[in-house]
This record gives C-alpha cells, sequence and structure tokens, in this order.
C-alpha cells in the first residue's frame, strides 16, 4: 500500500495509473519517466514485485528532520528489495539535489 496518494493533476504535470499483471492492480505514477520505470518493473523477468510510494523515511539534513518518500521498492528474483528514485539526470546533478540524495542514503546505510 502506497504511504500517500499521487498528487492530483497541477500545473504541466501528467499523472495517472496502469494496469500491472503482475500486480494484479492498478499502479500510479507521477511523472512520465516514473510511468516508463514502472513500465520496465512491469516487463522485467527479474523483479517479483514493485511498490509505488512505499514508505516514508525520515533522516537528518544536518540542520532538521526531514521527510523522504521514495519512488518505488523493488522486489527482485535474487531475493533482494532496492528503493528506487525515479529523476532526470540533469536533476541529479544539481548541488542541492545531489546532497540530499547523499543524506539519505548515509541516512539508509546506518540504519543497515
Amino acid at each position: 500500500m502506497r504511504v500517500r496518494k499521487v498528487v492530483p493533476r497541477r500545473g504541466r504535470h501528467i499523472r495517472g495509473y496502469f494496469l500491472s499483471k503482475k500486480l494484479n492492480r492498478m499502479v500510479a505514477w507521477e511523472s512520465l519517466q516514473e510511468r516508463d520505470a514502472l513500465l520496465l518493473m512491469k516487463l522485467s523477468p527479474g523483479v517479483l514485485s514493485y511498490q509505488e510510494q512505499p514508505e516514508e523515511i525520515s533522516y537528518w539534513d544536518g540542520q532538521a528532520i526531514c521527510a523522504y518518500v521514495p519512488d518505488l521498492r523493488v522486489s527482485l528474483c535474487n531475493e533482494t528489495s532496492v528503493l528506487v528514485e525515479v529523476q532526470p539526470s540533469q536533476e541529479l546533478e544539481r548541488p542541492v539535489v545531489k546532497a540530499k540524495y547523499q543524506q539519505i542514503e548515509q541516512h539508509l546505510q546506518e540504519q543497515g
């Protein structure tokens, strides 16, 4: 179950749902890149299951406790699970965004 609902359509961002036969339910997406990533998960034989907006993670950004919700949790055939964030590569090059994801990564590593 998603920890938050897909934000209703505002402005120029496209959001929607598609039927996943792998999950036997409708799957929500919040950007075209996220939709494409979900379609890859749907079609990949190495993916057992996936969940959009799977959990809220609290982390320390150096000044305050912040909340972060990853785009996906993917369960793979090799019994591992990975969190996935879908972003355009140019967005990830921004120093503020890069620092945010480094802090989240550090927090997750500390939590094991």
